[in-house]
Parts: C-alpha cells; structure tokens; sequence
C-alpha cells in the first residue's frame, strides 16, 4: 500500500527536523503537469471553503445518529465495489495518472492495495486498539485533512477515520491530485447520502491564510501530509492539535543468498510510483562478502522490464536535472575507484550504481538506487545509526542480518521487501490520536486540586499539581488540555517513556495469571526469577544474586543491614551532598543536613565526608562496614566525580575490608550512556548494587545486588531476618523484563550516550543567557547550574510558562535537572532545546526581582 499514509511518520513535534543530506534530495515529489480542472467537489474560492464548513457542522448530529457498524458497513461497500473493478474505480485511476504522470498500471496496483487494508475487519481493529489506548475519549467534532503532496491513495485513511469515528471531515485535495477524493466520495455517496454528507473534499491555494486560519480555529485535529514548510506553516497554525505525516526514508537489506523472486520485488518496490513516497526503497544494503555486480545486473535488467509495463513518469526539468547530475556523479565515481559499476542511465529512466562506500548518500529517486556494502552486523548498525530518526521501513531478505540488529535502528517496520509498500491500516497510530479529545464526563472536577490537598498528605507547601489525565512517550497531558514535554520522566522513572504499551501488556498478562502469592522469598515466581536471571547475566561475577524490594530507599535500608551484616562492623560511610532516600536509614546516609537535622536521633555509627576527595579517603579505615557512593550526585546538582576517584574509592574499600556500595537507583538502566553507571568506571566494581526508579519500566520496583556469599548472611542467624512482603512483586516485575526488552532491543544506553552528548553542546551554548553559568552530566543526565537561586527559579517557572516538565535538585537550589526519557526523539530534542532556550531569554532581567 503505497499510498496510505505514504508521505511519512506521525510527527508529534517540528517535522523539519529530518536527516539533511540524506532527505533534501529525497524529498521531491512528483508535480501535476496542469491544474485541477472545475469538479464539483473542489472548492476554489473562499465561499466555497465557508460553504463546506458550515454543511459539515450540520452533518454532525445525523452522521452520529448512524451506529458505528453501519458507517464502516457503508464505507467497506465502496471499497468492495471499487476493488471488483467498477467504473469509478477505473475513472479514478485513469484521472489520477492523467494529473500525476504515475503509469495507469502502476496507480491501479497501488490505489489497490491501499483499498485492501481499509477493509472492515482491519478499519474495526485499528479503532478497537485506537479506543484502548486513549482510554475516555470523545470523537473531535472536526477533522481537517490537508494534502500537500500529489501521491495517490493518501484521501483514503482520513477518510475511513472519520467515518469510523463518526467526525465530519474537511479533506483539503493536493494541487495536482485533487481526483481521487472526488470519486470516492461521490460512490460513497451513492451507497449513503448522509455518511457522505459529514465529508467534504474542497480546494484552495496553500497559504490563503484567511481561509487557513478559520480552519485550524474550528479544527479539533488537523492531519498535515507533505513537506517541510506546509507542516510547519499548518503548526504554527495549530500547535498541538496537528500531526504531521513527514518525509522518512526506507532502505533495502539484503543477505548472502537473494533469490531472483527476491530481486524482482525488489525491482517492483522501485518502479511503483517511481519511488515516490516513503515506503519505497532510497538505499540497498548487501555484505561486502557478496559479489554486488551480478545482483546489480538482475536488478537493472528487473528494471528494465518494469518500464515497459510501468513507464517512468515524464520527469519535470527540476526533476529531470536531479536525475541527471546523479547518473553523472555516478559516472565519475566508477572512473574515481568509488564506485564499481553504473546500471541504465539517462536514456533507460533508471540508474543502478554498486558502490564501495558504506555511508548512505542521497539519491534523487525517481529510480536511481544505490548498492552499499557492510562489512558484518556492527557496521550495517553504524550505517543505519544516522537515519534512525526518520527511518521508516526496512525491507528485508529471507538471510538479512539478525533481526535484534535491525530492530535497534529506529525503524517503525519491518519485513519482507515484497512487503514494504503493502502495510497494514495500523502503520502508523493516527486513530488513537484523534481520539485523545477528552470526554468531558470523565474530565478531572474544577475542585480537584483543592480536593488533592484536604485529603492527599503533602510533600510541601508548593506542589506541582498537574491535573493528569493520560501521558504518552515524552508528553503529559493534564485536564486542560494542555500537553507537556515531559524532561524529568518522573524523577528518571519513565526511561522508556510513559505508558509503554509493551508494559502494559506484559502487566496485563501477569495480573491475569496472579498479582501476589506468598512473602518475598517464599515461592519460585516465573517473571522474578527471570529479572533475576537477566540483572546477573548483565552484571559482573560477584553481583550474581538479587533482592528484591518495593522501592529504592527500602533497597538502602537492605543494604544497610546486608554491609553491617557481612562485615560484622557498624561504621557507615557516606559523602556530602548525597541523596539515598527519604526512609530513617537512608536519610542518615543523606548528605544535607538540612534534611537530618529535624529527625534526629539517627542511625548511629553513620557518617559523611566529602566528595570528590581523594585524602578523605583515608577516613575509610578497618572499623568501617560499608560505604555507599552515587556514580554521579543527581540531587546535589549532577557532580561528576574526577576521572579516578571512585577506582582509587573502590582501592581503599579492598584495602581495609570494607563493602563498597553503588547507589544507581538515577543512573542505571541507560541513564548515563551506559547499562549500569559504575561501568564508565570499569574498575571501581561494587560489592553492593541497589537499584529502583526506571527498574519497574513504570511500577515501583526495587532491588540491592551482591554475590550469593553475601547475600547468604540475610538467610539466617536470624531466619527470615530480612523480609518484605511485596518485594519483586510478580506484576512488577514482569513490567521490568518488558522494560529491560526495550532497553536491549532498541539499544537506549547507546542512544542516550549519543542524544545525551549533542543535547549538552547544544546546552552549552545557551551559557551565558538568563544567569546560566554551567552545563554538565553524563548521558541523558544533566544539570544546567545558575549564577543564583533567582535565575533557577525564573528559569524553571519560564519553562512551566512554555509546557515543560523540570525541576531543579533537591540539595542545590541554583541547579536544575534534566532526565527525559531514553526514547527522546532527535524533533523532540530540538524542541526541548527551543523552548529552553527561551524560557532563558524570558529569564534575563528577572532573577532581581525574584
């Protein structure tokens, strides 16, 4: 199905954003070679536009007076007659390659296979799982569509959408393919007057802003296909009721084996709409191993064939251009060595190059296509690394590259290359975001916030006090129907974003087989025993062995008792500026003591030194039991310790018998670019790991990490002297294992190490404004350091102001904490650094006041 969706991905920020060298010759498409003609459903005048959003405001009550069923009935009707092949259907295919170019043949195929995944049963699924995941919802009352780009099929999603949701639809035709549209819906309107009537397809002139501008004001969600600039003019139209169907790129990968079936699908996923759109091939990928020549050849002569049945549309003389300084770049890298071989050319209307560089350049489509070689799996992984952003779909051979390789790049599909421009209506989960509207009978009361105060306990004077009413990936929607990028992830919990439907359904899952048994240690529970058994095989060879607990700070109080336990000693070492939670013991290891002070009496025998010093590592003698050290200080303002302090921490912890304690429940699981923290710091290995926050992959999990010896103390003398009852509850931990899947499969450490690197440079270059003096950290965890608590609190209240979620830390009030989620996007990232770079310059001048 080429053309569902065809233009690209759901982009929930600015879609500009894309690879750019790769993407800016990959964008073209193709253009009409004349004006629309006068049709009686395209509306080329203001009035006309006027006209249609008043007749669908009227539509609205009978369109939902019809049951859901009959609409999709009536919907399923036309596409069955338009898929036996009747008169409409040829005069839309005979329009449509008229307007396009695109080969007759080649629009039917496509138009085909676009009506097939919008059949009933599938249209019922996506609405189904759409339902499911948006929880309460109410169908918008109006959806705008916007065509911006003349690939063929693209009114057919939008509109099946809306009728299943029972919403009026205003489809605003591209330029050059305004035909489709036109018959569809006049054959719907046979089959039923009224559905027909909720959808109108009308015409104008991009950029007529008086027309534009009521649209986006009475829209409730505007669906924007095309390019660059119309996705962002219609954004800065509607902000965040708009999502964007964007360029992407897809590529080929071929194994050691590739059959000629093989390669003549490939041919077809070339040819059809001359690789327009992002589902068709822009790159192959082969091992270096492999002889590319002779594929070559059976692709070029596949190709061959192709333009007979196919012909290649007449190219526009920009168009046309492109083409030709492509073959002729070609042509100079076979002399030059860079290339081994060119294919076809400008007389044949496509153009095979086998080249010797890895790197993926851009190519100018319109069937030019590039052989790139990889050497094994590390390398085709760098190779896609840059695209992973905007990669749609990669098509693969029955030996491509094992699948864990390909399911890191990002790519929203995968499969067969037969396949690529035949997805499934669920491609892309448009259907769940047009039902995010919120149903008032659901919606939180005005008196919520007053209500959260009378009867939840408070942590402070001033609570946040967001009204949430669902979050997704990056983004917290709260009740007034505001959306929030979200750059603390609950406190570092949501890694993998929020909601993650793996998570849930592996929740679901567990809850269904038993949600609680017996007290932690008791029974052999399957997901606990399996998170057990995937922490040891990541972890080195003396943190073999794992309790589990509820909670990071009940992990401390573990590990308090485990060091004093094993050692048989009651000296407790901890360092200035530390956080270890908020439970008796874990507050006694706290470095503030602005937070110790008003409970004491503490733990005795528990003392700080400080930070980042190596002679006061001469107070860790043979009285102390344990010391217990964060990787990296998140809460007192994210300290980095020097290159060698922790290994010269761990040398004097061995030297005196002491255990030494990691505290990683911020820094691991990716947070820092690396799985574990402590691995920046290969030898500083602890004795003791605790664990918790994004652990749970959303539910509060738990855990301290050691070998068995000395774990084996907990056991007995007494028995049963460390018990818990919901420890490594079963649900949790089953939440954990999917979270820890996502982790590996996606490779987010790795991510969070590059995306964490190029969002701190561009960071430090906003020093300088709004009282910033500092940026630092590790990974995805940064801390942005003021001249005075004034700038931070502008800083933070500005970034409140412009919808983002931060805070500064707990013991350092002039430093504010950034730890989004690891699944960050590189659009997400630009607009983080957007609105933060203005929140800074709205701070400038305000720090006196406060």
């Amino acid at each position: 199905m080429v053309n569902s969706f065809n233009c690209g991905a759901a982009l929930p920020a600015r879609s500009h954003v894309v690879a750019p060298s790769l993407l800016n010759t990959c964008l073209t498409r193709p253009r009409s070679r004349r004006k629309p003609r006068e049709i009686d459903l395209i509306a080329s005048k203001k009035s006309g536009v006027k006209q249609a959003l008043e007749e669908l405001e009227r539509s609205k009550a009978a369109l939902r007076e019809i049951p859901r069923h009959q609409r999709i009935a009536d919907f399923d009707k036309v596409l069955g007659l338009w898929l036996d092949g009747n008169i409409a259907f040829r005069n839309a295919c005979e329009d449509i390659s008229h307007a396009t170019g695109y080969a007759h043949a080649a629009v039917t195929v496509s138009l085909r296979r676009t009506l097939e995944a919008w059949r009933a049963p599938h249209l019922e699924r996506v609405l189904a799982e759409a339902e499911s995941a948006s929880g309460n919802h109410q169908a918008p009352n109006l959806v705008a569509a916007i065509l911006a780009q003349n690939t063929p099929g693209l009114a057919i999603p939008p509109i099946a959408l809306a009728l299943g949701l029972g919403t009026p639809l205003l489809l605003k035709s591209a330029e050059g393919e305004p035909h489709l549209a036109r018959h569809f819906l006049e054959s719907l309107r046979q089959v039923s007057p009224v559905i027909a009537a909720s959808c109108r397809a009308v015409y104008w002139k991009g950029g007529d802003r008086s027309i534009e501008e009521r649209i986006a004001a009475l829209a409730d969600r505007i669906l924007v296909y095309g390019g660059a600039d119309a996705i962002d003019h219609w954004r800065s139209l509607g902000q965040d009721r708009v999502i964007a169907q964007g360029p992407r790129i897809s590529v080929a990968i071929l194994g050691s084996s590739t059959d000629d079936l093989e390669i003549e699908a490939l041919a077809e996923q070339i040819a059809i709409l001359d690789q327009h759109g992002c589902l068709s091939p822009q790159a192959i990928l082969l091992p270096s191993a492999v002889d590319a020549l002779p594929l070559a050849k059976q692709l070029a002569e596949a190709l061959r064939v192709k333009q007979n049945i196919w012909p290649r549309r007449p190219l526009p003389d920009g168009e046309a251009t492109s083409f030709r300084q492509a073959v002729d770049a070609a042509e100079i890298a076979v002399v030059g060595g860079r290339s081994l071989a060119l294919l076809g050319g400008h007389a044949e209307g496509f153009g095979v190059e086998v080249t010797t560089q890895a790197q993926i350049e851009p190519c100018p489509l319109d069937r030019m296509i590039r052989f790139h070689p990889y050497r094994d799996p590390t390398e085709l992984k760098s190779q896609l690394g840059p695209l992973r952003d905007n990669l749609e779909c990669i098509g693969v051979t029955r030996d491509a590259p094992e699948i864990s390789i390909l399911q890191s790049s990002g790519a929203r599909r995968i499969c067969t290359i037969a396949e690529m421009q035949n997805p499934p209506a669920d491609w892309h989960p448009v259907a769940s975001w047009l039902m995010t509207i919120r149903d008032e009978r659901f919606s939180t009361s005005p008196q919520l916030r007053s209500r959260f105060r009378k009867h939840v306990a408070q942590t402070s004077d001033a609570p946040r006090a967001l009204e949430v009413t669902s979050a997704r990936g990056c983004w917290v929607h709260t009740a007034d129907g505001r959306k929030h990028l979200d750059l603390l992830a609950g406190i570092g919990v949501a890694a993998i974003g929020h909601a993650h439907p793996r998570v849930a359904a592996a929740v679901a899952r567990q809850a269904r087989l038993y949600t609680h048994v017996m007290v932690y240690g008791e029974d052999a529970l399957d997901s606990q025993v399996k998170l057990a058994e995937r922490l040891a095989a990541r972890l080195p060879e003396n943190l073999q062995s794992t309790y589990f607990t509820n909670s990071g700070a009940e992990a401390i109080e573990g590990a308090l008792k485990l060091v004093r336990k094993a050692t048989g000693r009651s000296r407790v070492l901890s360092f200035e500026g530390a956080f270890h939670g908020d439970t008796t013991g874990a507050v006694a290891l706290g470095g503030n003591p602005v937070y110790r002070e008003p409970f004491r009496p503490l733990l005795e025998n528990v003392e700080q030194i400080p930070w980042d010093d190596t002679a006061a590592l001469n107070l860790i003698d043979e009285t102390t039991a344990g010391v217990f050290v964060e990787p990296v200080q998140a809460e007192a303002g994210v300290r980095v310790p020097s290159r060698n302090f922790l290994a010269q921490l761990r040398e004097r912890c061995r030297e005196v018998g002491a255990l030494l304690v990691f505290d990683e429940v911020v820094t691991a699981f990716g947070r820092t670019g690396k799985f574990f923290g402590f691995e920046h710091w290969p030898e500083a290995v602890p004795d003791v790991l605790v664990l918790a926050k994004s652990l749970g992959g959303g539910l509060p999990l738990g855990a301290f990490v050691s070998s068995p010896e000395i774990l084996a103390c907990l056991a007995n003398d007494p028995p049963l002297g460390h018990v818990t009852t919901f420890g490594g509850n079963p649900v949790c931990c089953a939440a954990a294992l999917a979270s820890l899947d996502i982790l590996e499969e996606q490779s987010l450490p790795e991510r969070s190490a590059l995306m964490g690197r190029s969002l701190l440079e561009r960071l430090q270059q906003l020093v300088g404004r709004g009282g910033l003096v500092e940026v630092r950290g590790l990974g995805m965890l940064i801390g942005l350091e003021f001249e005075s608590p004034g700038d931070c609190a502008c800083f933070v209240e500005g970034c409140r102001m412009r919808e983002v979620l931060l805070g500064w830390t707990l013991h350092e009030d002039r430093v504010v904490r950034l730890a989004p989620p690891l699944i960050l996007s590189e659009e997400e990232s630009n607009e983080a650094v957007r609105r933060l770079s203005a929140a800074l310059q709205g701070t400038a001048g305000q720090a006196s006041s406060a």
